[in-house]
């Protein structure tokens, strides 16, 4: 733990700085700041006990749904403390009626300011990552911790090898670890997990519900959505736009960066190539029928964009990024299309290779050549409904009540 430490000491200038940054440009505002930093939200009942349900962002917590469902049908909605990464998961958290905040960083000064005002039951988090400083600080308390959907990569694996002492206090620290791959199932045993405390292979993205279930076909089959791109993809995607247009006139595209933040680069970008661009966080007025491309450089409003859409390119994997998830483009009945590198969900897209439900495209002609074969409302429909069907799973509710047995409290009184 002294590695891990002294490390984040010498990161808490530069990290309070960008976060200062932040709140300067507007980004934030200085109530999320502090927040970041353990000060507690305005309690209705600084009493009672919490349940502390944590999500890296938006889409983990929509994923988790269903366990959010029955947590809060067992313990109460009231009982539990929601905490996300980012400020759109917080306010969908929100919106669903739960008390939320911001989930305070590793330091453990942060993270004890933090639960010296939350009086925390228990802990379940839904992120990839493990917090070493929270983990250890609550099982020092005696306060179970539950991970779900944990991911580890055999790069991280080698990394926590280097720290033996540190890997095995957290490992031993965690009650009940449910992996989300057999990848890393297999990794978080070899780094000496009791197998015991570990709960089947499920990726909680499988159980991904759409919001809506409006989707019209003949208005979705002349949108195209890239999702989640990242620094490199923007001009394969928009010189692979170019040539489809040529045969394709009635294209739009809809360009959704996985940080909007680059939306100035990327709308100077797309304005440099001569294209109608409607940038939406500065024009929300302008009917798509006056421009070329959409810029959707907001937080929080993916669901508009896939239901919009009946082709999805998915991004991450046209540069070395890992990919990003093919199950929420395939709940709203997407037809998929995506790069070379899909590290992050290689089981998932070999299902959707081995079920021709998916296509890969390595560079821009690659990819004009997938769009065009998209053209069809038909086309669209088939490869849509393929990867639905392929990566569709019924809520396992055995692994839902699994996790309930494992968790402490057992009754609502004990969250009184």
């Amino acid at each position: 733990m002294f590695i891990y430490r002294l490390f984040l000491n010498f990161a808490a200038f530069p990290l309070g700085l960008l976060l200062m940054i932040r709140c300067l440009k507007g980004t934030e505002d200085w109530a999320d700041f502090w927040q970041r930093f353990g000060k507690p939200v305005a309690l209705k009942r600084p009493a009672q006990k919490w349940l502390w349900v944590h999500a890296a962002s938006n889409g983990e917590l929509q994923s988790a749904k269903p366990i959010l469902d029955a947590l809060a049908a067992r313990y109460g909605q009231n009982s539990l403390l929601i905490t996300c990464n980012s400020l759109s998961g917080r306010l969908w958290a929100k919106e669903l009626g739960y008390h939320a905040a911001l989930s305070p960083l590793d330091f453990r000064w942060a993270q004890r300011r933090f639960m010296k005002a939350y009086s925390i039951a228990a802990h379940v988090t839904f992120e990839a990552e493990l917090w070493p400083n929270r983990i250890a600080i609550l099982a020092a308390a005696g306060i179970p911790v539950t991970a779900l959907g944990a991911r580890m990569s055999a790069r991280s694996q080698n990394l926590w090898r280097r720290l033996p002492k540190l890997s095995a206090k957290l490992l031993n620290a965690i009650a009940y670890l449910q992996p989300q791959d057999a990848s890393s199932y297999q990794r978080f045993k070899g780094l000496g997990i009791d197998p015991e405390k570990m709960g089947p292979v499920l990726n909680w993205k499988s159980l991904y519900q759409p919001q809506t279930i409006d989707l019209d076909p003949k208005k979705r089959r002349n949108i195209c959505l890239a999702a989640s791109t990242h620094p490199g993809e923007d001009e394969i995607i928009l010189k692979a736009f170019g040539l489809v247009r040529q045969t394709w006139p009635e294209l739009q595209l809809i360009i959704a960066p996985r940080h909007p933040k680059r939306g100035a680069e990327i709308a100077d970008l797309i304005l440099s190539q001569g294209w109608r661009l409607q940038r939406y966080s500065q024009d929300q007025a302008s009917g798509p029928e006056k421009v070329d491309v959409i810029l959707a450089d907001t937080l929080g409003e993916m669901p508009k964009w896939y239901t919009a859409s009946g082709l999805c390119i998915v991004g991450g994997a046209f540069k070395d990024h890992g990919g990003h998830t093919p199950y929420e483009p395939a709940a709203y009945e997407c037809a998929l299309i995506t790069g070379p590198h899909t590290r992050n969900f290689s089981a998932e897209y070999e299902t959707l290779a081995l079920n021709k439900a998916a296509i890969r495209a390595a560079d821009a002609e690659a990819l004009a050549k997938a769009l065009l074969s998209l053209k069809t409302p038909s086309a669209q429909q088939n490869l849509a409904q393929r990867a639905t069907k392929a990566l569709s799973h019924d809520t396992d509710m055995s692994i839902i009540m699994d996790v309930l047995e494992h968790l402490m409290p057992r009754s609502n009184t004990d969250l009184a």
